[in-house]
């Protein structure tokens, strides 16, 4: 799987997980806590990429990682 196609359906996660918050393709480099997102989606988010894609995601890195663009690219490596 491609980024890219990982981009989308982390997307499609977001929006089910905080429909209030859109997120668009200007937003994509930008943290997602300054896009909208609080301390409970973020950690729902993660929930969700563990169950997606077996990739377990720490603090730490959640922080390192911090844009959508940027978790897409972890996981595409991780599952490669």
């Amino acid at each position: 799987m491609t980024p890219q196609e990982i981009l989308s359906e982390l997307r499609s996660v977001l929006d089910d997980l905080a429909p209030g918050v859109k997120l668009d393709e200007a937003h994509l480099d930008t943290r997602l806590s300054e896009v909208g997102y609080d301390s409970l989606d973020l950690a729902n988010f993660l929930l969700a990429i563990d169950e997606k894609y077996g990739v377990k995601i720490s603090d730490d890195e959640a922080v390192e990682l911090g844009t959508l663009r940027g978790y897409s690219r972890h996981i595409a490596e991780k599952t490669a």
